[in-house]
């Protein structure tokens, strides 16, 4: 026996009576209904008469004389229901419409019935009551009882009664802030609007119709209906009430579109009346008319000063008026903004009160006033879901946290380094209460979310420290890149200028070492280029700083200089009471030699190519001497250790002849002549003053350097000779150097070196050399090398000075010259226009790559009457085929595209744009199985033919082509925002990074040559 045999049986299958006997029940009930129905009675003759008439006067806005018709019948007839529901229905529309106070609507009051409900004159009004009280559960009640009691009605009454009741539920879900179910109750009472109503029930349903769609961004739905409500070619001066709302209404959608030449055509049609005015103060918001707007908001808001509607009408009329992403406004007019925006936050409710907040967020941070009333407000919409909340409220939270030193500041940041905002996905939409709303421009709004995640970062970073290396590192560094980054959504936001020129604060120090310490950070953290433009020379400017530091450090340098076979190094050897320097090599065998105190007397030979390798102290001078010319050449210089006292610390500097340098040797001189502190300059007495002498000291001496000259072997002159030499060499060199000592090195060093008595010094030649460089050189060599060091200090930084300003006005030039970026706006709908037609037929022409390959693998057989054979495997074929076809044919569309004149910018945002959401429709195609079911609802029209099948895999996609042609003629406002906000930043960022340079690395140079003004000595 089966397992269907053996079941336990039914009640049912007990007692097959009891089952007939329910199917008979319930169609007896159906039948019942049918029969009431079909022989229910409408109302008598007269009160039928009544009612029409009735109706008809409330259709036209007549409501007072609708009401008196009715008035005679219900007191013949005080039961009547049909009289009552027509009653109703009238005083209803009355009130809704401003002509009635709500307290008509008490005439309607019934007792309830023994089961404690209403009937539907008592349930419709009931429901107005309730809504206008703003109780909206209770009135949402009695709304769903009425569309159970509305079926019940006789024509007209029923319609009627339908349409009412989606009127309150439309008034009731927008109230509450439910926009999309009030859009569902909209759709439905519009198409239910009794025929031939006019006046002022027609114009509620324009109004809140109109403000509906707008508000959820359905502009092209809002022009569509409207065009066709404003009769445009009615040129009557009066028109009926819903037609100038209708005209009002539309004019501001035109303008939310930008279409300016359409929505001024409409403006001349609205009626001059108060009850307008609003409406022309959007207009002008809309089309940037902002003297117009907020002339005419003030005035609008005069004339009812406590409205939360008006005042954020006026607010947002200010806000139009301030700069990009800041405010210009005074401290004054912000707050009473902000005032206007909280009101109008909390007196809205539901999504509404979202929207409102959203906005008031984004108004307060582009403000830059984070008031009690404002963050209140927003904190208390974050307890319920931060999550979840629009990141401008998160940002108020974030920076008035920082400003009140919350220790939770830390929780809105990300720890870097650098340490950085937590954004969030840009999520939902539409943004902002309605097409007014600053937030409904796109790229404003992301420009001023960008601004506002940069000066929170920053604000953290001044406020805070990260460990590393065991050290506090700073983070102003990071700040200061975040706020141009804020400069260049909003060139003027005050916050972020004002933070800049705190970063750029003076060093409150006059100490040299300090200056040079600061000198080195500021010019190491300057870039070489800065969008394009260079900023020449900071590279040797901070080489020279770090020299200068660098020199501080060390013992005081000598360099001896002169030119060939001058006497240097015999020179060298005297002054330092050894033979330390090898004398009378030749020219191409000569080497820079650095002689320092040290214990060894050995030395370290420094190569061109880095190489350093050590020379043994009696080996020295057999290396030196042993050099050829080659060896000569990869010797870069000579570090000797000199082991006499004379001199005590001070490191002297050997350089070949000046005429004798080859050109790698004639730099590397120049470096060690850069690092020397003092000069000693050697001239021969064989010689004289040479033409090539006096150039090079007066550049030494412009440079600042203290040059002793000395005037060697003066032993082949006679006493007048050397007299008349000495007074030449001062009279022609007077202004360079500090003073000039005639001296014989050569007997010097035989004096110092040989067995002559070294305590006989009224008998030392070099007397008068070791007085002279005491007096100008070892006595002061702190001061000396301080003052060397200052100068190069000023100099780098007059250097780095110079090469920012010409930067700085690089840049200004280059901002005051951008152009437009890629596409003129004005001809992107005409372009999109044609890429969506393109794209459509492409689309569409897939019918034949359908047919053939559906042929082509066998799924679709014709001689077999439309037999349809297809696989999975097949499926995936055509799918991957028809996605391949489409992104293959939208890939040369965009590329021919970007061929065009002015396209760059424009086919790259399209292509942004087009290409993620081409992919994710294909994907849903392809996830819906689309293909499959293509085949097996179109594919038996092979049965008839190709052609046949053709026609109707083409009306199988006409769908899909045109939702991909509405995408992409939709993308009209979206490129032109992005189009604006690319030619904004590119006009921004040069004036952001000029000011970043102005306010912080110029200001910092001049704080720096202000201080060495007044370095300590």
């Amino acid at each position: 026996m089966s397992s269907d045999d053996t079941r336990k049986p039914k009640d049912e299958d007990k007692n097959p009576l009891r089952s007939m006997g329910s199917a008979l029940g319930g169609w007896a009930k159906r039948m019942g209904t049918i029969l009431s129905e079909v022989t229910q009675q409408g109302p008598p003759e007269e009160v039928a008469r009544a009612i029409s008439q009735a109706r008809a006067l409330g259709l036209t806005g007549d409501y007072a004389g609708a009401a008196a018709r009715l008035r005679e019948p219900l007191t013949q007839r005080p039961g009547d229901s049909h009289l009552k529901l027509a009653l109703a229905i009238i005083r209803v529309a009355q009130v809704l419409t401003g002509n009635a106070h709500v307290s008509v609507l008490l005439e309607l009051a019934e007792p309830q019935n023994k089961r404690g409900e209403r009937a539907l004159p008592e349930t419709l009004a009931e429901a107005t009551r309730l809504l206008l009280r703003d109780e909206f559960d209770p009135a949402l009640d009695q709304l769903r009882r009425g569309r159970k009691l509305v079926e019940d009605a006789a024509e007209p009454a029923l319609h009627d009664g339908r349409f009412l009741l989606n009127l309150l539920t439309t008034l009731l879900q927008v109230r509450r802030g439910r926009f999309e179910r009030g859009l569902l109750e909209f759709q439905r009472a519009r198409a239910r609007l009794p025929e031939g109503t006019r006046g002022p029930l027609r114009a509620l349903l324009v109004r809140e119709g109109a403000q509906l769609l707008l508000a959820e961004d359905h502009l092209d739905e809002a022009i569509a209906w409207l065009t066709g409500e404003a009769d445009l070619g009615n040129t009557a001066a009066e028109v009926d009430q819903g037609t100038a709302a209708a005209r009002a209404y539309l004019a501001v959608a035109l303008a939310a579109k930008g279409d300016r030449v359409g929505a001024e055509a409409v403006r001349a049609k609205i009626p001059v009346r108060p009850e307008w005015e609003e409406h022309l103060v959007r207009v002008h918001l809309l089309l940037g008319t902002g003297a117009e707007a907020r002339a005419l908001a003030l005035r609008h808001l005069q004339q009812d000063p406590q409205s939360p509607r008006r005042k954020r009408l006026w607010a947002l009329c200010e806000v139009a008026a301030w700069p990009v992403g800041g405010c210009d406004a005074s401290p004054t007019i912000r707050a009473t903004v902000l005032d206007a925006l909280v009101d109008a936050a909390a007196s809205a409710a539901g999504e509404r009160q979202e929207r409102h907040l959203h906005e008031l967020a984004h108004v307060a941070l582009r403000a830059d006033l984070l008031s009690d009333g404002t963050v209140a407000l927003i904190r208390r919409r974050l307890q319920d879901g931060a999550a979840s909340a629009p990141e401008e409220l998160r940002l108020v939270n974030a920076r008035r946290r920082l400003q009140d030193n919350d220790e939770r500041a830390g929780d809105d940041f990300l720890p870097g380094p650098p340490p950085r905002f937590r954004s969030q996905p840009d999520l939902g939409g539409p943004f902002g209460p309605d097409e007014i709303s600053p937030l409904r421009d796109a790229s404003q709004r992301l420009g001023v979310l960008r601004g506002q995640r940069a000066l929170a970062s920053a604000e953290f970073c001044l406020k805070s420290h990260v460990s590393g290396d065991s050290q506090l590192v700073n983070l102003h560094e990071a700040a200061q890149e975040y706020l141009v980054e804020v400069l260049t959504e909003a060139p003027e936001h005050e916050r972020a200028r004002a933070l800049l020129a705190q970063l750029a604060q003076p060093l409150q120090s006059n100490r040299l070492e300090d200056l040079l310490a600061a000198a080195t950070a500021l010019l190491a953290a300057i870039p070489s280029r800065v969008l394009g433009v260079p900023i020449s020379g900071v590279a040797d400017a901070l080489s020279g700083v770090i020299a200068a530091r660098e020199r501080l450090a060390r013992p005081l340098t000598i360099a001896v200089m002169g030119e060939f076979s001058s006497g240097k190094s015999t020179f060298v050897n005297a002054l330092l009471g050894e033979v330390v320097a090898p004398m009378g090599v030749l020219p191409t065998t000569t080497t820079i030699n650095f002689f320092r105190r040290g214990p060894t007397g050995g030395a370290r030979v420094h190569y061109r190519d880095g190489s350093i390798s050590t020379v043994a102290r009696g080996e020295v001078h057999t290396f030196l001497r042993g050099l050829d010319d080659v060896a000569a050449s990869r010797v870069r210089h000579m570090e000797i250790e000199r082991t006499s006292a004379r001199m005590g610390e001070a490191a002297v500097v050997d350089t070949p002849g000046l005429n004798a340098l080859d050109g790698f040797h004639e730099r590397v001189a120049r470096e060690f002549v850069d690092e020397a502190d003092a000069i000693i300059w050697i001239f021969s007495a064989t010689r004289g003053g040479a033409a090539s002498e006096a150039g090079v000291l007066k550049s030494m001496r412009a440079d600042g350097r203290q040059v002793l000259g000395v005037l060697n072997k003066v032993d082949t002159l006679d006493p007048e000779e050397r007299a008349e030499l000495t007074d030449y060499l001062k009279q022609q060199f007077g202004d360079v150097l500090l003073d000039i000592i005639p001296v014989c090195a050569s007997e010097a060093l035989e004096l110092r070196t040989g067995s002559a008595d070294p305590e006989a010094r009224h008998d030392d030649p070099f007397r008068a050399v070791e007085d002279a460089l005491e007096k100008h050189f070892l006595a002061h060599a702190r001061e000396l090398k301080r003052s060397l060091a200052a100068r190069r200090l000023g100099d780098a930084l007059a250097r780095t000075g110079a090469a920012v300003r010409h930067a700085i006005a690089e840049l200004e030039t280059k901002a005051s010259q951008t152009g437009p970026v890629g596409s003129d706006p004005t001809h992107l709908e005409a372009r999109l226009v044609a890429l969506g037609d393109k794209v459509y037929g492409q689309l569409l022409a897939l019918d034949d790559l359908l047919t053939r390959e559906c042929l082509a693998l066998g799924v679709l057989r014709a001689g077999a009457g439309g037999k349809i054979l297809v696989t999975e495997q097949d499926v995936t074929y055509l799918t991957a085929v028809l996605r391949d076809s489409i992104l293959r044919a939208l890939q040369a569309d965009l590329g021919e595209l970007s061929q065009e004149p002015d396209s760059d910018a424009f086919s790259d945002i399209l292509a942004a744009r087009l290409v993620p959401w081409a992919q994710g429709y294909l994907d849903s195609l392809e996830s819906s199985g689309f293909i499959a079911s293509l085949i097996h609802e179109h594919g038996h029209g092979v049965a008839k033919g190709e052609a046949a099948l053709r026609e109707r895999y083409r009306s199988a996609l006409a769908p899909v082509a045109a939702s991909w042609r509405k995408f992409i003629r939709g993308q009209v406002r979206a490129i032109r925002q992005s189009i604006a906000q690319m030619q904004h930043r590119t006009a921004s960022a040069p004036s952001a990074e000029a000011l970043r340079l102005r306010a912080t690395t110029l200001a910092g140079v001049d704080a720096l040559l202000s201080g060495l003004e007044q370095v300590a000595p």
